[in-house]
């Protein structure tokens, strides 16, 4: 059997701004002169940790960057991160991923990105319009979003995503028509397609409990959906993930480890890992993530066992992606798919949530939005099972 890989997230937590929607672990810009550096010090600190305690093992077959922006740290952060990496294990050619935001990109940054090892850019467009971007708190222009892809093309970076959003406030079908339009006219490989999600804490989420945001009917919203599918189709981009769509070869392979449960360690204020039957994640705080690695101490906040949960969350996040591979399923846990879901499968496919095609099981179109309800079932009868995950070799 061949090695089984994992993966690698690691989180920046600073933007210059905070964006209406945003409910991810970010901060404004510190002013402190030395808080790159130290938060640096502090992931190469973690890594080395990790590896001391065996939760970081070679091979390493994908790195994300995600945030934050973090674009906005110094190349020579980015590289020294990447540099302990490698030490560990990171395989040569092995996806690189970097989220960016369109208007921090400059020609110079993008360059050292290539050299630095980046292999994949993920640029947050959200939407082509100037007057949305304005309302959600983005900083850039629809412009903006052209001359950063144009500008990573030249600097060698071929793999682009372009993150959009639907059910935005005031938006409309236009709107999201024309942001199609746009991104698939810029030649990109990938494109991720995010409904709006209204979190409490978030601006949005204090504007919406106060009747103050003016949002598309839940109608408008599938309608949105239903267009980014078939014009995305229409223009060679395959759905396979339920936010997700590329062209052949442009898949991300470390959201696609992610999916199938693979193991990926996170390194970095609030990040998240997942080793198999245990996740944790980390204290929040960048000051205090700092401060406590550099008095070598533990960093993780809250941890969970997850193994009685494993065969559940395989159908969940396999849902995600619109097929149920039984096969696979084979292979993880060393059970037959009929011998542990009989009445959940029964059920969803007496009642068309789901079709039978081979090994597999595939999420029809009309019932695409409904995944939670397709799920519980497979999740409460999952649980009845506990099961061991096995990781299979293709796994990250």
């Amino acid at each position: 059997m061949a090695t089984v890989g994992m993966g690698v997230y690691v989180h920046w937590p600073y933007c210059p701004s905070k964006c209406a929607y945003c409910d991810f672990n970010a901060y404004l810009l510190p002013r402190r002169e030395d808080a790159f550096s130290s938060y640096t010090a502090a992931l190469v600190a973690e890594i080395r940790q990790a590896q001391r305690d065996g939760e970081l093992t070679s091979p390493l077959t994908t790195a994300a960057f995600g945030g934050g922006t973090p674009t906005l740290f110094p190349a020579g952060d980015l590289l020294r991160v990447l540099a302990e990496l490698r030490g560990v294990g990171l395989q040569a050619g092995a996806e690189v991923t970097v989220e960016a935001n369109p208007g921090d990109l400059s020609a110079t940054a993008l360059r050292d990105l290539a050299q630095a090892g980046v292999s994949r850019l993920s640029i947050g467009a959200q939407t082509f319009s100037d007057r949305l971007l304005g309302a959600i708190g983005r900083l850039h222009t629809a412009e903006d979003v052209v001359q950063a892809v144009q500008a990573a093309k030249a600097a060698g970076l071929a793999r682009l995503n372009l993150d959009l959003m639907y059910g935005l406030p005031e938006q409309t079908e236009a709107d999201v028509e024309e942001a199609l339009n746009r991104s698939i006219a810029l030649d990109v490989g990938h494109i991720s397609a995010y409904a709006l999600e209204l979190e409490p804490a978030t601006v949005f989420g204090r504007r919406a409990r106060q009747g103050k945001l003016a949002l598309p009917s839940e109608a408008a919203v599938v309608a949105m959906g239903d267009r980014i599918e078939a014009r995305l189709t229409e223009a060679g981009y395959r759905r396979y993930e339920f936010s997700n769509y590329a062209r052949p070869g442009q898949e991300s392979q470390h959201n696609q480890a992610v999916w199938q449960r693979g193991r990926y360690r996170g390194f970095g204020a609030g990040a998240h890992s997942f080793l198999g039957e245990r996740r944790f994640w980390n204290l929040a705080s960048p000051e205090l993530y700092a401060r406590r690695l550099a008095e070598g101490q533990s960093v993780v906040a809250g941890e969970e066992d997850v193994s009685e949960l494993a065969m559940g969350e395989w159908v969940y996040l396999s849902l995600r992606t619109l097929v149920i591979d039984r096969e696979r399923f084979r292979q993880d846990f060393g059970r037959a798919w009929s011998d542990v879901f009989p009445a959940a499968t029964a059920w969803a496919l007496d009642e068309g949530w789901l079709l039978e095609a081979g090994p597999c099981l595939l999420v029809p179109p009309g019932r695409r939005w409904l995944l939670n309800q397709v799920a519980a079932p497979f999740l409460e009868e999952g649980r009845r099972r506990p099961g061991t995950l096995t990781p299979s070799a293709e796994t990250g």
